[in-house]
């Protein structure tokens, strides 16, 4: 087979795998990897090479695993996208974690401190799962540094407690640690005496 040929076997499968939901892959992902390295090895024309590039540009979400990536946009303290080294974007939902929504007391402070930290950045995501909205929940590290831990240490986020023990996370006793540091420091949204959670102001938001 030539290499024109073969690479244009290639970019068809890589728009199959594109266009099977992302929660059907399973461990599908070296397929589109291995996939990928044929086409970079083998492309010779410039059809080839933009059929490649239409496929790599969707947007997708792994239900495990982890990827290097960069920050694209913060839309709050716990929510972000990220576009990986394939060129595949990805909507995340920061694990064991709740920030204020921006309409909140200390949202906006919150989606500006994740922002100042990873905005623009190349980051690691460690993904758990999806959720109902076709998220990932993941972890973001920066230079090693857990990004979820450093919000809520910093009183930009609430732990989740609900879904940390629900899942159960190895690190719950870390994370409640680092809440009740920062209540006792009074950091970030902790300076209120009685901060609204974000669950409860979500609650409230439904009911009007």
């Amino acid at each position: 087979m030539s290499k024109a040929k073969l690479s244009a076997v290639v970019v068809a499968i890589l728009a199959v795998i594109a266009s099977i939901p992302s929660e059907k892959w399973g461990n599908m992902l070296w397929v589109r990897d291995a996939a990928q390295a044929v086409v970079k090895e083998n492309t010779g024309s410039s059809s080839s090479s933009s059929s490649t590039k239409k496929a790599s540009s969707q947007t997708t979400a792994i239900a495990s695993g982890r990827y290097q990536a960069k920050v694209d946009s913060v839309s709050d303290g716990d929510t972000m996208r990220v576009t990986d080294q394939d060129g595949l974007q990805h909507k995340i939902r920061m694990a064991y974690i709740d920030a204020p929504e921006t309409k909140q007391a200390h949202g906006i402070a919150s989606r500006d401190a994740l922002r100042e930290w990873v905005a623009g950045k190349k980051v690691e995501v460690e993904v758990f799962e999806k959720d109902r909205y076709g998220r990932e929940v993941a972890k973001i590290y920066l230079d090693g540094e857990d990004i979820n831990f450093k919000l809520v240490a910093g009183g930009y986020a609430w732990h989740y407690t609900a879904y940390a023990q629900k899942k159960g996370s190895d690190e719950f006793e870390l994370y409640q640690a680092a809440q009740e540091a920062a209540k006792k420091a009074r950091k970030g949204l902790w300076k209120d005496r009685s901060p609204q959670a974000p669950w409860d102001y979500r609650k409230e938001q439904r009911a009007q």
